[in-house]
């Protein structure tokens, strides 16, 4: 009979930890929209676009508009590439094109803190733009995280 007890109480509480989850939540910046939680709150933040943040993530995004190019006409890629020699100093891994998304990765130690913050970086594309959707989390949460980041990236989509 305790046993029983016990499964239902461990049922119950699993149940109670399902309810208490977050919910899926879509935003906007531009054209562009991307289905994070609803534990993430939406923030200006200076030299982006706009901002989102939870206690387990960050995510930063930039639009930037194939005019300011200088007449480079480049491809997702190539845009990748060029997004990654400009923050060589970071030393991020190769571009790499995963589940269709061009990204790379690196860690940064935040000076202040001491804290390593893990950073993947994914390029999209509009009609005129390229976008970087930039998701940071702890270093330690990472691997953790990685395949609700991941679904996170897998979610923008334009309009």
């Amino acid at each position: 009979m305790k046993k029983i007890i016990a499964l239902l109480l461990a049922v119950a509480m699993l149940l109670g930890l399902c309810a208490c989850g977050t919910k899926p939540k879509e935003f906007a910046v531009n054209e562009m929209k991307i289905t994070l939680t609803d534990a993430f709150k939406e923030r200006d933040l200076e030299g982006y676009d706009k901002s989102f943040d939870s206690s387990k993530a960050a995510v930063f995004v930039l639009r930037e508009d194939k005019s300011q190019l200088g007449g480079l006409t480049l491809t997702l890629k190539e845009y990748a590439e060029l997004v990654r020699s400009s923050n060589v100093n970071r030393n991020p891994g190769a571009v790499k094109e995963e589940e269709g998304i061009f990204c790379f990765e690196y860690d940064n130690k935040n000076a202040d803190t001491g804290t390593v913050y893990h950073y993947y970086t994914a390029m999209f594309e509009s009609g005129q733009a390229f976008w970087i959707v930039q998701f940071a989390t702890r270093q330690d949460d990472w691997t953790k995280l990685r395949p609700e980041i991941l679904s996170y990236a897998k979610s923008v989509k334009f309009q």
